[in-house]
């Protein structure tokens, strides 16, 4: 899974690259201008880390592989693609009372 802030992934995986993956935003391998490697397993779930807050657009495209071999065989043709956006938020104390608005 790669995931880009701001806009469409719109970098491929290179066959036989092994990258890196890291749920911490930033930290896998960028396989683009700012499209980084956030998962790369077998499951269906994942939690990431590092995101911006305020109304942040963050996108995402997941490509299918076959590891059975010795390096990795992408899938680039069709990835299943999408976006999500970071809840905005503030925080104000007014009188002594403090309160967190989520909108």
């Amino acid at each position: 899974m790669v995931l880009k802030k701001g806009s469409a992934v719109t970098a491929t995986p290179t066959d036989g690259v092994a990258y890196t993956a890291s749920a911490a935003f930033g930290s896998g391998t960028d396989i683009g201008t700012g499209e980084y490697v956030v998962y790369g397993g077998t499951g269906t779930t994942v939690t990431i880390t590092g995101l911006e807050g305020g109304g942040t657009t963050y996108y995402w495209a997941i490509f299918e592989y076959n590891a059975c071999t010795t390096s990795p065989d992408y899938k680039t043709n069709t990835p299943a693609t999408g976006n999500a956006t970071t809840l905005l938020w503030y925080y104000s104390s007014l009188a002594g009372a403090s309160t967190l608005n989520v909108e």
